[in-house]
């Protein structure tokens, strides 16, 4: 029965579907002249890069729950013109800097400054000596950040960085027994880009060997959530050079950490800007405390002729039950890095890895079958999907599961699995839907179409 009400002719809805094909690549071509375009594609682009999906990943997925508080004691620019400029870290500043941290109840102190020299014959300074043999631990010892060099191709168990630099202290460390060497070294991936941490570094000489954990590591076993497991850290440590230096199966195996390769994604929570100081808190013993801190050493020792002296009185929650992380981030340090969150010192990334030790270390590892059934699984949804709904209200359907899947995973496994994970699925997916419109196109052609089955049907 036909309408009484007709349709009128500048009605839309009595438009040809080619006539509305025409609307729309004329608004899309005005969008893209006017400049419209190309902001949607750079939003676009953004949000999908790799770097910027573990940002969000970092901030959504709740590291922080279990996150330690972090203090850097920084040897900037306005330090080093301060001290009078000298070639390196003073090692009697630094001594000076790790009693204010200690003095301050800090946690644990870490110092990420090499205490290697050119010179065989350099002699330790009595006043870092000094300062290590009278340390009093408040939970953790000292943690030195050892540096290593490239060492033989074949090096397989050290991944290349198999020769230790040794420092003056290192028979008088061993003889104190106060301060321990720690490694952390920070694997690059092929776009130079900081995104892992190496957990443990074994270095072998002969069937000998040493086996240097990560501060991350250290602090995660000191503080586990099911009591101390520092033992079970040192066991651990143990069988890794019977495995890499004397080629033996350590028995039993340490029932912590859970994990047979040691680089982890790093979780990114901070960067060094200085309003990161207020902007994230955590909860901690019982009270919201700032994550990250940050303080110039200049304003808490003076260096000058006359040694290295304190500078003043430091406020009591500066350094109070936080994990301390000593560094430099002056230009002529050389140490600043690619990260996913710009431009860091090693120091920096150093305390992002210190903050989130306890989820870095208890990040399961997801085997290859694991990685491929969960890929699989996704394509089925996404390609069920697809099929039953048009591509616009297809891809509205689709976007939350791929949001939700990757912080889903990246609880699990860590971001580098997740966005590893999500990348092929969405790889595969355009594969399946190119390789699907080609079968079409094959088969309606068989079918006596002929070359209309190139066009789309409407």
């Amino acid at each position: 029965m036909a309408s009484r009400h007709g349709t009128k002719p500048w009605s839309l809805a009595g438009w040809p579907r080619w006539a509305w094909a025409v609307l729309t690549a004329i608004l899309v071509a005005l969008l893209t002249l006017l400049g419209g375009g190309k902001s949607l594609t750079a939003a676009y682009k953004s949000f999908t890069e790799t770097d910027r999906i573990i940002e969000i990943s970092a901030a959504l997925s709740g590291a922080a729950e279990h996150s330690f508080p972090v203090t850097l004691i920084k040897v900037d620019d306005e330090t080093m013109s301060r001290w009078g400029a000298p070639a390196i870290t003073p090692h009697a500043a630094l001594a000076r800097l790790i009693e204010v941290a200690g003095k301050g109840g800090a946690a644990a102190v870490v110092v990420d400054i090499d205490l290697a020299s050119e010179n065989p014959a350099t002699a330790p300074d009595p006043a870092l000596v000094e300062t290590v043999a009278n340390y009093q631990a408040n939970a953790l010892p000292l943690m030195f950040v050892r540096s290593f060099r490239a060492g033989p191709a074949n090096d397989g168990e050290t991944g290349g960085a198999a020769l230790v630099n040794m420092t003056p202290y290192d028979g008088v460390f061993a003889a104190i027994r106060k301060a321990m060497w720690v490694s952390v070294l920070t694997p690059l991936s092929d776009d130079r880009i900081v995104r892992r941490l190496r957990l443990w570094q074994t270095v072998c000489a002969g069937a000998d060997g040493v086996s240097y954990p990560s501060p991350a590591l250290v602090i995660a076993a000191k503080f586990a959530a099911a009591g101390d497991r520092s033992g079970d850290l040192e066991k651990f440590l143990a069988g890794q050079v019977d495995r890499n230096c004397k080629r033996l199966d350590s028995e039993p195996a340490a029932p912590w950490p859970h994990r047979a390769s040691p680089d982890v994604a790093i979780q990114y929570m901070f960067n060094a800007g200085a309003e990161e100081a207020t902007a994230k808190t955590i909860a901690y013993k019982g009270g919201s405390v700032a994550l990250f801190k940050q303080v110039p050493a200049w304003t808490l020792v003076n260096f000058g002729a006359e040694g290295a002296t304190p500078a003043g009185e430091i406020h009591p929650q500066a350094f109070q039950d936080r994990i301390v992380v000593i560094g430099v981030t002056h230009a002529n340090s050389r140490d600043l890095y690619a990260t996913p969150l710009g431009s860091q010192p090693g120091a920096v990334i150093l305390a992002n890895t210190v903050a989130a030790a306890t989820a870095m270390s208890d990040m399961p590892e997801a085997t290859p079958a694991t990685e491929i059934l969960i890929i699989l699984g996704i394509f089925a949804v996404l390609a069920f999907i697809s099929y039953q709904l048009q591509v616009a209200p297809a891809a509205l359907v689709a976007a939350p599961i791929v949001v939700a899947a990757a912080l889903i995973l990246s609880r699990l496994f860590g971001f580098e699995v997740a966005i590893r994970i999500i990348a092929v699925t969405l790889t595969l997916f355009v594969l399946h839907k190119f390789v699907d419109s080609l079968v079409g196109v094959i088969y309606d052609w068989s079918h006596g179409k002929g070359w209309r089955a190139m066009l789309k049907p409407h």
